[in-house]
């Protein structure tokens, strides 16, 4: 959107990989100038974004860019009177970008500055 690559992007996260059930999904609009938590000051600020989904609970990240996963052991479907199994241990981030304003098309891929994923993940403490 930034770079007038697309009409329409977002960031969702899924679990389960047979029934990818959306957790959460963020657009243009809701990513609009977080980067600039990072890259204050700077005149390419808003051509990025950053976001921050935790399941780390009161101990993770807070702030307006900041999203609260349920915890992996959650039982999803129950919230909506379902008993199907979720496994909600591992996420799959999916990012979009829609019709090219110009073409009216997907935008060449080539075109895009392509997403990138930092996973952080808790490590075992040694005695």
């Amino acid at each position: 959107m930034a770079t007038r690559q697309a009409s329409y992007s977002s960031i969702s996260l899924y679990a389960d990989e047979e029934a990818a059930v959306s957790v959460t999904a963020k657009n243009h609009r809701d990513l609009r100038g977080t980067a600039r938590d990072y890259l204050p000051g700077s005149p390419d600020a808003d051509q990025l974004y950053a976001w921050t989904f935790s399941r780390a609970g009161d101990a993770g990240p807070t702030g307006p860019h900041v999203t609260a996963l349920p915890p992996a052991g959650t039982d999803f479907c129950a919230q909506y009177g379902a008993d199907r199994p979720v496994d909600m241990s591992r996420m799959q981030a999916v990012a979009r970008a829609y019709m090219q304003p110009e073409t009216l098309t997907h935008p060449a891929l080539s075109s895009l500055l392509l997403d990138r994923l930092l996973v952080f993940t808790p490590t075992s403490k040694s005695p």
